[in-house]
């Protein structure tokens, strides 16, 4: 090969190759901008995850909050129950007693 085609073959190449180059930077710059949008992307969705998280655990703090307060209204009740029907089996013996009484004069 001459020494001008041998040149001109160089210079061909040496365009190729910035074409290339160039191709590499505008992919580059394509990934980086995609991965920051995904970045940001993911720290909202963090972000909005941790928001529900805390509203759910709110939520189930109250939750529990009513269900202690209603296990302790059915023992108030339960209590109160029992209170009650121990109090109806003592006048039931009482008026047993009284009728047993009555029926022996």
């Amino acid at each position: 090969m001459a020494d001008g085609q041998l040149a001109q073959r160089l210079e061909e190449c040496t365009q190729d190759l910035e074409k290339v180059f160039r191709r590499f930077r505008q992919v580059e710059a394509r990934q980086t901008s995609l991965a920051k949008d995904w970045e940001e992307k993911l720290q909202k969705h963090v972000f909005d995850l941790n928001s529900s998280t805390q509203d759910l655990r709110a939520s189930n703090e109250e939750l529990h909050s009513k269900v202690v307060g209603q296990q302790q209204v059915l023992h108030d009740v339960t209590t109160r129950q029992m209170t009650s029907e121990a109090k109806l089996a003592e006048v039931m013996r009482r008026l047993q007693i009284q009728d047993d009484s009555e029926a022996r004069l």
